[in-house]
């Protein structure tokens, strides 16, 4: 009999391995990049960039697929070839002949990059970014990185870390000889002055989780003419990491936005809440002015095909790191270099009166620079309750219009009126396709799509519904609330294993309607997931967001359990078999769950969880979270307070760690700055204490994601072998 227990559960791991290697090698798109063809004007050439997990190689790898669009006709061509990339950003100048591209190899922590610059098919030009000495990494994150022609094709802009990179890892101890003091007078092998010997342990600040390296990003310049690279440090503002550069249409002065560094970093990736700026520098005299200051989150800047207009999105500083943002406007005189004030196109939204109208402007990422119909109609996709929708707003009028709403869309660029995007849904994975707009009758736009690249993997055996619930548990200044969960089934449940509860981490994030590995593999494996989006998601109004502040560990605990006794009612789910798992702010949630419902959920997966609030403004990259979540004022100089660490702690799931029965596994990066893995180590030492069934997973190296290729597969297939065992 244990033999036969045996052979079933070796065949349920292979059965695990299979469907997760099988899925987690279809490819994300990352961005497309446009270029006109300079021979023949009416063809329009788009570079397709793509992700790819792979195993084999236990690595991600990028490539590349092409096409084309003839601009005459709207047919679209794709080419049968594709090519693996190393380029980590790139950009084309206007006309499209002329191409910039950072080539990057990492060989044991040892970043090298080249700066290349093409001329149609051929290399003109080649720097070594660390042999030019002037100035560190060139930055293509998320937060920084961008690169802008000028108009003249005669310069480049681009941003990089201030300081150069070392050119030798120098030992430089007060052990080590002082430079010019070497062995037998040889001055050739010392390398040591006094400031680096002094300063080989000194801390220095940075831009923290998953963008450690930006330590001081700033706008860079390669002039082509001269053939050097420039460092404009010099002239930016002081304590400003520049985030994104345009050139002005005269290409006399470039615009730039910019974090405020002052008086330290606040971790930034994912948080649309920091202190940041507008400016303008004159390249001739190196004029600069201040078009915005920092008083406000600025992010997102792009400007209007003329040059007339710049648009950015604004948000509260330090307050929820997610909220419903405004659009802001503001004209430009090139002749004068002067600016005008900003002003409101679309403000934010506060309550919705249904869930057809718009929620308000919900971005995950930057807007595209290429977002333009025209000089006054743009196109983006904004998360739409649990969708995110494609959207298109006159810019005069102050009118939005909905594009495109089930699933999850993501706009990546316009040209004149073509649109390139993607699409997916829970059982279709991303769908790259081209638009072309059409204006029926003013005002009225319809897009006619095609369907470029479609993976070929059939999940037509899984099933996807929303949920839309009424909140049970009160709060009477936000009473109009709602909230929604997101299911995927396999189509076949005679088989069904149980329920995996998901709520999402942030807590201001959401769960769209989108493809999603883990939930697809789940479905595959015979479980069915319900992905709550509970009040205090983003996609709801900026009444959903505000609803949360200050009872995290109440209202969103009680949204999450209520969707899953009505998702146990509707899916006719066998009660006894419910189980949860979530990520960071989610992990919080599953802690929370099983520690004030100890009978109800069958076994809980926490990855890199909130265990401790008060540790979290401790020793997180990001400690303005615990306060704004708890409801409690944030400032740089603040003081740790006996009041405000009780409220924090009684907020906290380790605060009734005691109570838990569940059996729990903990996952937790070994790197990660977000949530530090040492008040889950608390966690598990109370549980364990209370002889009850934990086992914690440390992925060293791993950040808050955990999503080295070898990490991320381990952590979905115990995760799924957990919950098989403890049924």
């Amino acid at each position: 009999m244990m033999n036969d227990v045996g052979v079933k559960h070796d065949r349920f791991e292979d059965q695990c391995v299979s469907v997760y290697e099988n899925l987690s090698c279809l490819p994300s798109v990352k961005n497309v990049t446009l270029a006109n063809d300079k021979e023949h004007g009416h063809l329009l050439h788009w570079e397709l960039n793509y992700s790819e997990r792979n195993l084999a190689r236990k690595k991600n790898v990028n490539y590349k697929t092409y096409g084309t669009v003839n601009l005459k006709n709207n047919s679209v061509r794709r080419f049968p070839f594709n090519s693996e990339s190393n380029e980590i950003i790139t950009g084309y100048s206007q006309c499209g002949q002329m191409k910039a591209a950072v080539v990057q190899s990492v060989e044991q922590d040892d970043i090298k990059q080249y700066f290349e610059i093409w001329d149609n098919n051929s290399k003109v030009l080649t720097f070594d970014v660390r042999g030019e000495g002037t100035h560190g990494l060139v930055h293509s994150n998320p937060m920084f990185g961008c690169i802008e022609w000028s108009h003249d094709k005669t310069k480049i802009l681009y941003i990089a870390d201030n300081k150069p990179f070392k050119k030798d890892k120098q030992k430089c101890s007060w052990l080590d000889k002082r430079k010019g003091q070497g062995d037998d007078g040889d001055t050739a092998k010392s390398c040591c002055n006094d400031t680096a010997r002094k300063d080989k342990y000194l801390y220095e600040d940075h831009w923290g989780e998953q963008i450690y390296n930006c330590r001081e990003p700033t706008l860079c310049m390669i002039d082509l003419e001269k053939k050097e690279m420039v460092n404009l440090f010099e002239f930016m503002p002081p304590n400003i990491s520049v985030a994104k550069a345009f050139w002005s249409r005269d290409d006399k002065y470039v615009t730039f936005t910019g974090y405020s560094a002052d008086p330290w970093r606040l971790g930034l990736i994912y948080c649309r809440n920091r202190q940041s700026g507008i400016y303008a520098l004159m390249l001739q005299n190196k004029a600069l002015k201040t078009i915005v200051d920092t008083k406000d989150s600025i992010y997102s800047m792009i400007m209007t095909p003329d040059g007339s207009r710049i648009f950015y999105l604004q948000t509260q500083s330090l307050g929820p790191h997610a909220q419903c943002a405004r659009l802001m406007s503001i004209s430009v005189d090139h002749s004068r270099f002067q600016f005008g004030s900003p002003t409101v196109s679309y403000d934010y939204v506060r309550k919705p009166i249904s869930k057809k109208d718009f929620q308000g402007i919900f971005l995950r990422e930057a807007l595209p620079t290429n977002c333009w119909l025209n000089n006054s109609t743009l196109i983006f996709h904004s998360q739409n309750r649990s969708h995110i929708s494609l959207f298109l707003h006159d810019v005069d009028t102050g009118e939005i219009k909905t594009l495109e709403t089930e699933g999850e869309w993501r706009l990546l660029a316009v040209h004149d009126n073509i649109i390139f995007a993607t699409q997916s849904f829970p059982n279709v994975p991303q769908v790259f396709k081209i638009g072309t707009a059409l204006q029926k009758v003013q005002g009225e736009w319809t897009v006619d799509w095609t369907n470029v690249e479609q993976y070929p993997e059939n999940l037509q055996d899984i099933e996807w519904s929303l949920l839309h619930h009424r909140p049970t548990f009160e709060n009477p200044k936000y009473n109009s609330v709602p909230f929604e969960s997101v299911v995927v089934i396999p189509k076949n449940t005679a088989n069904l294993k149980g329920l995996i509860v998901n709520p999402h981490g942030g807590p201001h994030g959401c769960f769209s309607t989108g493809y999603d590995l883990s939930s697809a593999c789940f479905a595959r494996l015979d479980y069915a997931v319900l992905r709550v989006n509970y009040r205090g998601s983003t996609g709801f109004g900026q009444d959903g967001i505000d609803s949360l502040i200050g009872k995290i560990g109440s209202q969103d605990v009680a949204d999450v359990h209520q969707a899953t006794l009505e998702a146990i009612n509707k899916l006719n789910i066998n009660p006894a078999n419910v189980f949860v798992k979530g990520g960071s702010h989610g992990g919080f949630l599953a802690l929370h769950l099983i520690a004030q419902y100890p009978a109800f959920y069958r076994a809980a997966v926490a990855r890199n969880p909130v265990c401790n609030i008060v540790a979290n403004a401790v020793a997180s990259d990001i400690p303005d979270w615990s306060y704004s979540e708890s409801g409690l004022p944030f400032s740089y100089g603040l003081k740790p307070e006996p009041e405000s660490y009780t409220k924090m702690l009684k907020m906290s799931p380790v605060y009734i760690a005691d109570a838990v029965k569940t059996p729990l596994m903990l996952m937790l990066g070994g790197s990660d700055k977000r949530v530090p893995y040492y008040q889950s180590i608390e966690f598990y030492r109370i549980v364990k204490s209370h002889n009850n069934k934990v086992r914690l997973l440390m992925y060293e190296g791993n950040d808050h994601r955990i999503a080295e290729i070898e990490a991320e597969a381990d952590s979905f297939i115990n995760s799924v072998l957990w919950f098989n065992e403890n049924r």
